[in-house]
C-alpha cells in the first residue's frame, strides 16, 4: 500500500484557505465580530500567514440587498480567507 509523503501539498495549492465561524443562536452582531477578530489576531500571528480578510454576519448569496435583514441575516456567522505565504515559500509540514 503506497504511503502518502509527509510533506504532501496539494497540486490546486493557491495560497489560500478559509475558516468559518458559526456562533450559537441568540449571538449578536457584535458578539461574532469580537469572536472574529479573536480568531483573526490569533490566525495571524501564524508563520507564513500574510494576511486575514474577515466578513461577520451578512445574507444569504443572490438575495435582494435592498430587502432588509429579515430572515436571511446570519449575524452569528463568520468567514475568515487567510492568504499564505507562496507555495514555495512555506515549510512543507509533517
Amino acid at each position: 500500500m503506497p504511503l502518502i509523503p509527509s510533506g504532501f501539498i496539494p497540486p490546486d495549492d493557491n495560497s489560500q484557505t478559509q475558516v468559518y465561524l458559526e456562533l450559537p443562536p441568540g449571538t449578536t452582531l457584535a458578539q461574532t465580530s469580537v469572536a472574529a477578530e479573536s480568531a483573526r489576531a490569533l490566525i495571524g500571528k501564524l508563520a507564513h500567514v500574510q494576511s486575514v480578510y474577515t466578513t461577520a454576519g451578512g445574507g444569504a448569496v443572490g438575495t435582494d440587498p435592498f430587502a432588509g435583514g429579515g430572515a436571511n441575516s446570519e449575524v452569528r456567522k463568520a468567514t475568515l480567507t487567510v492568504l499564505l505565504a507562496e507555495r514555495g515559500k512555506r515549510p512543507r509540514s509533517r
